[in-house]
């Protein structure tokens, strides 16, 4: 394992002034399991780089990913660590969340623009309880709680065919359960993010990431 290297929201400062419709701009993040140069829509509060295959995305306060399908709301301020992959592709990640706050949680996203967006999101839900949550988002957010889980890790996969794109969650590592699938239409970014809507801070750690540039064999359980 290679020391662990901080970066501090300091030192992301170029990357907000590029605003968040300008990834790549900012300095690459290289991660051994993606082949692909990854950089930050959104900074985040602080990044950690725990080893080739995983890493922590600290969330501060007031940022999300939500278009309100009434209207009422658009915020685009999750950091989001993303790389443009294969037009074929799998990523999956085991997604665990200090959980302090009412909708703290961690994500994997696929992201074309603030308004064309599809998240896979372990969340704390309103009331208490741990979920997953998916919301696909296309102007407006179609939003929904996929399950509730009692585990504290989760793994999380998305994978994507032409314009067809597969959500897909295990609370083990080892059965999978497709959740959502849905069209998607357009060249797209993926990676991981935190959010804290409602908090003061979120920090959302992913381990085991890993990457095909393959379509899946088996579409229900997307390996």
């Amino acid at each position: 394992m290679r020391a662990s290297v901080w970066i501090s929201a300091r030192a992301l400062t170029l990357a907000a002034l590029l605003g968040p419709g300008l990834l790549g701009q900012a300095p690459a993040i290289t991660l051994k399991a993606i082949p692909f140069p990854c950089a930050w829509v959104n900074p985040p509060k602080e990044f950690k780089e725990i080893s080739g295959n995983a890493l922590s995305i600290l969330a501060a306060n007031g940022t999300d990913l939500y278009n309100d399908c009434g209207g009422a709301s658009k915020i685009a301020s999750a950091p989001m660590l993303l790389f443009e992959p294969d037009p074929q592709f799998v990523l999956t990640a085991a997604v665990s969340v200090d959980f302090k706050h009412e909708f703290d949680g961690g994500f994997l996203v696929i992201y074309e623009g603030e308004n064309h967006w599809g998240k896979l999101l372990f969340e704390k839900s309103h009331g208490g309880p741990l979920s997953v949550c998916s919301a696909v988002t296309s102007t407006f957010s179609d939003d929904t709680v996929n399950t509730q889980v009692s585990v504290k890790k989760v793994w999380l996969r998305i994978a994507r065919t032409e314009d067809k794109v597969v959500f897909y969650l295990s609370q083990d590592g080892k059965r999978w359960n497709y959740i959502r699938y849905f069209h998607f239409q357009g060249k797209a970014k993926v990676g991981f993010a935190s959010q804290s809507p409602d908090g003061r801070q979120c920090n959302a750690v992913f381990t085991q990431i890993s990457y095909s540039p393959t379509a899946p064999k088996d579409f229900w359980t997307g390996e």
